[in-house]
């Protein structure tokens, strides 16, 4: 394990003493036998020495969705440093404040869902512009996502079946993925369609509003993947000329 990482390691074990107590029972297989004897060799009163530190760290986070915070469920923002996108986040560099933003949403109830999430996406806005920006991994050029009522991929591909009309806009939805595909007729590009869904289909809608590293994490831990089956998953869609290579960094 490189030095970065140990670090990392170390922050993540002084916040919350309950992973710290994972790591010490030799619970986390990603940790090498000898990074893991040299952090037995610390005093054990080290670990969740940072208590204050946490509590500090937490209203500063907070600081930044006011009325999301204040409309969540009791001890979700005091349990954001032992959640998955808290650690992951510390692991993978990744902002901590938007790591916080979507544990809030994803915990939100239906009532606090709407505002919670126009926060979230402020807080985004805040991380796509200015000196420090992130450069967000976004579609590629023509790719589109829209979403029809359910069947209406496979009913145009049939060409319209004699006698059966088109799906009704009044009842369940597809989420269908446009891409513009090599040389058509007049010298414009066909178009490949396809219906998506599950994981596939929430990682290219936030691909259309601007991905961030942030929303890599949360999406791990929605799907129960890690950063890097996340990354090869984006290297994936890029490969096929879903995602905009240039912002893909794997």
């Amino acid at each position: 394990m490189n030095l970065d990482r140990v670090q990392r390691l170390v922050v993540r074990m002084t916040i919350d003493p309950d992973f710290a107590g994972q790591v010490l029972g030799g619970l986390e297989p990603t940790i090498d036998a000898s990074t893991l004897a040299a952090l037995r060799a610390v005093d054990a009163n080290a670990w969740g020495a940072e208590r204050g530190r946490a509590e500090q760290m937490l209203g500063n986070l907070a600081g930044e969705f006011p009325l999301a915070v204040r409309l969540a469920a009791p001890g979700v923002l005091e349990g954001f440093v032992r959640s998955p996108e808290f650690h992951r986040a510390i692991e993978s560099d990744s902002s901590l404040p938007l790591a916080l933003g979507l544990r809030l949403l994803a915990a939100a109830g239906p009532s606090a869902r709407a505002v919670t999430q126009l926060e979230v996406e402020m807080a985004r806005a805040r991380r796509l512009a200015g000196p420090r920006a992130e450069a967000p991994i976004r579609l590629a050029a023509g790719v589109r996502l829209v979403l029809l009522p359910a069947g209406t991929v496979a009913w145009a591909a049939e060409a319209g079946v004699a006698g059966r009309p088109p799906p009704s806009s009044t009842g369940a939805t597809e989420c269908a993925l446009l891409a513009p595909r090599g040389g058509g007729r007049w010298n414009l590009p066909d178009v490949r369609v396809e219906v998506v869904s599950g994981a596939v289909a929430r990682l290219l809608e936030l691909a259309a509003i601007g991905m961030v590293a942030a929303d890599i994490v949360a999406f791990g831990v929605e799907c129960d993947a890690s950063v890097e089956e996340v990354r090869g998953l984006l290297a994936d869609l890029c490969a096929d000329g879903i995602l905009d290579p240039a912002a893909v960094d794997v």
